[in-house]
């Protein structure tokens, strides 16, 4: 097992989309990333707070964990194949399994990419943008809304 020996950089991550297939699922790389945020992990809570709460403090319990957007940004190319079957996705309304592998198997002496961290999940993309300006690439934006859990393999 590879044992982190600091921080990595964001050089190399990967974000991955599913094809659906049954029963070997393939994952195809999402090209010309040039910014990946989030998902978000958020923990929600309830109040617990009742008349005799020690000390007169108030107290929660935990609730339901969410799994918020992942946005990415991109260069956007009208001709790539990953590019529009995202933005299918987004019309026809089709949950997809992705993957986010994060670059720390490359950091590990070995150089063995067997090695990354992987965060899977299955989502929604919920919105995809395009920005145009005469003097810069176009650039692509969506959201991918996260339904369901976040699996985390190291």
């Amino acid at each position: 097992m590879f044992i982190s020996e600091g921080p990595i950089v964001g050089y190399r991550t990967v974000i991955q989309r599913g094809d659906g297939g049954t029963p070997i699922e393939t994952f195809t790389n999402i090209g010309f990333i040039t910014d990946i945020s989030g998902p978000e992990v958020m923990l929600e809570t309830v109040d617990s707070t009742h008349i005799k709460s020690p000390n007169r403090v108030s107290t929660i319990l935990p609730a339901v964990s969410t799994i918020g957007d992942l946005k990415l940004t991109f260069e956007f190319d009208p001709k790539d194949s990953e590019h529009n079957g995202l933005i299918n996705d987004s019309l026809d309304k089709i949950r997809r399994n992705f993957r986010l592998i994060f670059p720390d198997g490359y950091q590990a002496q070995e150089n063995d990419s067997a090695l990354n961290t992987i965060w899977s999940f299955s989502g929604y993309v919920t919105q995809f943008r395009t920005s145009i300006k005469p003097d810069d690439v176009v650039i692509g934006t969506l959201s991918i809304a996260v339904d369901g859990e976040l699996e985390i393999t190291t």
